[in-house]
This record gives C-alpha cells, structure tokens and sequence, in this order.
C-alpha cells in the first residue's frame, strides 16, 4: 500500500515537474 502511493505522489511529482517547466518555457518565450 505504502508502495503504491509512494509510487503515485513520484509520478503526479513528475507531471507536476513538467508543467513547471512548460510554464517557464512558455514564459520566456
């Protein structure tokens, strides 16, 4: 169980991630 949601909190932190560097990108741009 401790797995799982460590394994969902890492993956919507990645997505997370992402959109902030979308967003810095699009920023500069």
């Amino acid at each position: 169980m401790w797995c799982d949601f460590k394994d969902q909190f890492l993956k919507s932190n990645e997505i997370l991630m992402k959109h902030l560097e979308d967003l810095q990108v699009s920023d500069h741009g």
